[in-house]
């Protein structure tokens, strides 16, 4: 019997091992024998898929202390466990999903419940080799961006509630690195140092000056300030491109927005600025931004997809459900949002409909990595699709 609180690491060990089976995940403790207790095995063996697929009556009717506990130990187990072991992970992380949305549903204002889920959809894929890629320079690829703009969005809404909260501002931070977003990564490490001086613990306060040199390293990497003056449409773009060039995306969209307002500019201008929003963790300033160019978009159904991931990004799965099915009214064969949905509807616990939808993804997909990652989910949800 090990509980989830303290011995997370011990748990996420016995999981990993090949010998051990867990027969018991409640709110407060896991239990386990080893695989040489074949009946214990056979009858009890704890199936996180199925529990999130087929949902008995004890998971469906859990108290808001119990789904509290359960969010905080899927974090845990999630963010311990070998990336690579999906099969493993991938449970744990709609289970985790599962706690938090409740506790969102609950209570919008909830910080535990963004909290923890910030936490699971920064883990639930490895993290890229370095160097960083600068993604949000590039067009949303909801393969790469998605479980990372939901993780940002998330977090972002934890902090609105704590903003002191340690561990939040750590991954955020960490977060805005993996997509080399280098000033807001500083601004969130401007944040967390304050927090970290007041904090008591020792391997806390043993962080300080790892810190200092994160934030050393972020100002060299930003280099000297970037002048914003602009006379023409030349030197604007010039003048965006050597800010997100240096990692400085608020300050682009400063400058990009006075430039464009909303009500009177191009779809290419409402759907960069809308893309920089997302990453930044800010899915309703950019749902509005897509809204604005859907009557100008060259297709709308990709303005409707990525209205759908705004939507997705602050937990609203039915509103995110509804534009990601009038995207494919216009565009069938859409792949962005194709896969959107099938990710939308395996964390809703619908595997059948993310059967369909990861399999018309992997036909329209763009190219070999984007069909994997629709195959992948297909494998995931099949045995409980049929």
């Amino acid at each position: 019997m090990i509980d989830h609180e303290n011995n997370w690491s011990t748990e996420a060990s016995m999981l990993a091992n090949a010998h051990w089976r867990c027969v018991w995940f409640g709110p407060i403790v896991g239990v386990f024998v080893h695989d040489s207790a074949t009946e214990a095995v056979r009858e009890h063996a704890v199936d996180f898929a199925a529990r999130h697929f087929r949902p008995d009556e004890a998971s469906r009717t859990r108290t808001l202390a119990e789904q509290t506990t359960l969010a905080k130990a899927f974090r845990s187990l999630v963010g311990k466990l070998p990336s690579h072991r999906v099969e493993l992970v991938h449970p744990l992380v709609w289970n985790g999903i599962d706690a938090c949305r409740a506790l969102i549903a609950s209570d919008p204002r909830t910080d535990v419940g963004w909290r923890m889920m910030g936490q699971i959809l920064i883990d639930r894929e490895p993290a890229p080799a370095p160097p960083a890629s600068p993604r949000y320079r590039l067009p949303f690829d909801p393969v790469l961006d998605l479980s990372l703009v939901r993780a940002s969005a998330a977090m972002r809404q934890a902090l609105e509630v704590d903003p002191d909260e340690l561990v939040t501002l750590f991954r955020l931070e960490d977060s805005y690195a993996r997509r080399a977003m280098t000033g807001e990564a500083l601004r969130t490490i401007d944040r967390l140092l304050p927090v970290a001086a007041r904090n008591p613990k020792p391997a806390v306060l043993g962080l300080i000056d790892q810190l200092q040199r994160k934030r050393e390293a972020y100002v060299e990497s930003l280099g000297p300030p970037v002048a914003t003056d602009w006379h023409n449409m030349a030197e604007l773009d010039r003048v965006v491109t050597r800010l997100l060039a240096s990692g400085r995306v608020r300050e682009a969209l400063e400058v990009m927005g006075r430039a464009h307002p909303p009500d009177r500019s191009p779809w290419e201008a409402l759907d960069r600025m809308a893309t920089l929003r997302l990453h930044l963790g800010e899915p309703a300033e950019a749902r509005a931004l897509w809204e604005h160019g859907l009557r100008e978009a060259p297709e709308p159904a990709i303005a409707l997809a990525r209205m759908a991931v705004a939507y997705l990004a602050e937990a609203n799965f039915e509103a995110g459900r509804a534009a990601y099915r009038r995207a494919l009214e216009s565009r069938p064969a859409l792949f962005e949002a194709c896969y959107g949905l099938a990710v939308l509807e395996q964390d809703a616990g619908d595997a059948r409909s993310a059967y369909e939808m990861a399999t018309r993804a992997a036909a329209a997909a763009p190219d070999p990595r984007s069909r994997e990652a629709a195959a992948a989910i297909v494998r995931d949800v099949e045995r409980f699709a049929r």
